[in-house]
């Protein structure tokens, strides 16, 4: 989808594009107060049942959507620089994808909290899948350039809660229920403990291209947001993990801590060979999926590539963190790691143009990540070398994996 946007919207589009993402993102995660990862939570550690995770995922968003959206109008009436990269009509589809995107990520993530992992990567294909489709139908072929690529967003989004809520009706019997004060509370004050974690960790992504949006042309922005959409994606190894280990470790009294120091040094592993990948192959990746006009985002996902895959690794703590009822910590490390981001984006942007606003990207992980480093350390009690130090069972996953692709071929 990315690569298609790319190719039939040029930079100056992408840059139009990117910049009401960025609008409905920051306003979604500034008002959702954690939604997604409370329901999470709470299902998976069998304080909600599935029919009251359905439902108070629909009160709890439901009510930060509204706001959000209403945030977005009042916005929408100042002459922010910003406003003018894209028109009144984007920004107003960009407001309507809030809901859609909190409820389409609210609900796969549910298929995990109640083990149906194999659902949640179906169901999630078929929504790439749906967006790509509809990306296509209306910004190729009916030309509505980015109020299309937002409504392929909208529209896709919505078919994938569709199918997820028939699934689980189908499965589960969910059912309309009472829901009450209280509970609400303790979900609420559950995730507004991750709120401010929330928040910074999408600032850390995306402060580059929310500082651009003000100052630099829809050209540089589209290159950018080109990059730091990418290296984001990169990022499919950690919440892979992140994905199995929250349901694993929100039921275990001491957070399974062995399996987060394994899951941290394989996923390190996997780290450094794939972004060693990325940065040397750059400059074709860029070209073939985005093409020649996006070549200035080639040095920039190099620079990127760094932070990631300490990032990466350390990223897998977060699980251990919110399991073990410790989610302020997590929250406080990227809203620290974000704060760091923005102050270097800011002084070095106009010193080495993007180069600066991809270095800060880089120092912000960097010290985000060793403040989860240190405080998985202290909470569990690891040290740090016991941590580093691999062991040859660390490998045997690579082992069994060989042995079972190997007896599949010969049978």
């Amino acid at each position: 989808t990315q690569s298609s946007l790319a190719w039939l919207l040029g930079p100056s589009g992408r840059g139009s594009y990117a910049v009401c993402l960025l609008f409905a993102t920051f306003l979604n995660v500034f008002c959702a107060f954690g939604c997604d990862i409370t329901t999470v939570y709470f299902v998976s550690s069998k304080q909600n049942t599935v029919s009251e995770g359905v439902l108070y995922a629909f009160i709890y968003g439901g009510l930060g959507s509204l706001l959000a959206i209403a945030t977005g109008l009042v916005i929408m009436q100042f002459d922010f620089g910003f406003l003018s990269k894209a028109s009144s009509d984007s920004f107003s589809l960009a407001l309507l994808f809030i809901p859609v995107s909190l409820f389409s990520y609210t609900f796969l993530q549910m298929l995990t909290a109640i083990d149906r992992f194999k659902y949640n990567a179906i169901f999630t294909i078929t929504q790439s899948v749906l967006i790509l489709s509809f990306t296509l139908l209306f910004v190729w072929m009916l030309d509505w350039g980015v109020n299309g690529a937002l409504l392929g967003l909208i529209t896709g989004g919505l078919s994938t809660i569709i199918i997820v809520l028939i699934y689980l009706r189908i499965n589960f019997k969910i059912k309309i229920i009472k829901p009450t004060l209280g509970h609400l509370k303790d979900m609420f004050c559950y995730g507004i403990r991750y709120y401010i974690g929330k928040v910074s960790n999408q600032l850390n992504f995306e402060v580059g291209t929310m500082v651009l949006a003000f100052f630099a042309t829809r050209e540089q922005i589209g290159i950018f947001s080109v990059a730091s959409q990418l290296i984001s994606r990169s990022m499919v190894i950690p919440n892979s993990m992140i994905t199995v280990l929250i349901p694993r470790v929100s039921g275990d009294k001491y957070g399974k801590k062995e399996l987060v120091a394994w899951c941290f040094r394989i996923t390190l592993i996997f780290s450094i060979v794939f972004m060693l990948l990325v940065a040397i192959f750059a400059k074709p990746i860029i070209i073939i999926l985005f093409s020649e006009k996006f070549a200035g985002a080639v040095p920039l996902l190099q620079i990127m590539c760094i932070g990631v895959i300490f990032r990466s690794a350390c990223k897998v703590f977060v699980p251990y963190l919110l399991g073990t009822n410790h989610p302020g910590i997590s929250s406080l490390s990227v809203f620290i790691g974000a704060i760091i981001n923005l102050f270097f984006v800011w002084t070095m942007l106009p010193i080495l143009g993007l180069s600066g606003a991809a270095l800060a990207m880089v120092l912000g992980f960097f010290f985000s990540s060793i403040i989860l480093m240190a405080a998985y350390v202290k909470l569990s009690k690891t040290g740090l070398m016991e941590l580093l130090r691999y062991r040859y069972n660390d490998f045997k996953v690579f082992e069994n994996l060989f042995h079972k692709i190997t007896s599949k071929i010969r049978r």
